[in-house]
């Protein structure tokens, strides 16, 4: 084995690390972009909500005034519902995206560590860096025990 190639392998995996993180960068910036367009249409709502219900009730019709702020309650109580069904749905669509990316990073990793030490038995005296037959033993034991 070249000490140019295992370097080059070493290089492709710290590039290949890098391009991951960036990904998952790219996934946690777009989740809060997303979050804060939710919280500030969610606070305009709220401060909508607040002053079509801040009047004082008059002597005129409280019945009237009464079941109209019961209503935007109501409405209040549907938009919050709504926020946290948003919220969700953004928190699972980045938890599966930050997976698959996890997922993918992880095969290519063992591939990349596989190959290396391919690389290195190839050239390694014989048996040195025989690992099936070091496990064959612990194995038996094992059963035997």
């Amino acid at each position: 084995m070249t000490s140019l190639s295992s370097v080059q392998q070493i290089t492709d995996t710290a590039n290949t690390s890098i391009q991951h993180f960036v990904a998952l960068a790219d996934i946690v910036l777009n989740a809060s972009e997303q979050l804060v367009g939710l919280n500030l249409d969610a606070a305009r709502t709220a401060c909508e909500l607040a002053s079509a219900t801040a009047a004082p009730l008059t002597s005129d019709d409280i019945k009237e005034q009464i079941s109209s702020r019961v209503a935007a309650s109501g409405e209040g109580f549907e938009k919050a519902a709504n926020y946290l069904r948003s919220v969700n749905e953004i928190c699972v669509r980045t938890q599966a995206d930050v997976a698959e990316l996890a997922a993918k990073h992880a095969g290519e990793y063992a591939q990349s560590v596989q190959s290396l030490f391919d690389s290195v038995a190839k050239f390694a005296p014989v048996g040195a860096f025989d690992f099936s037959a070091q496990a064959k033993p612990a194995k038996t034991t094992r059963k035997s025990a």
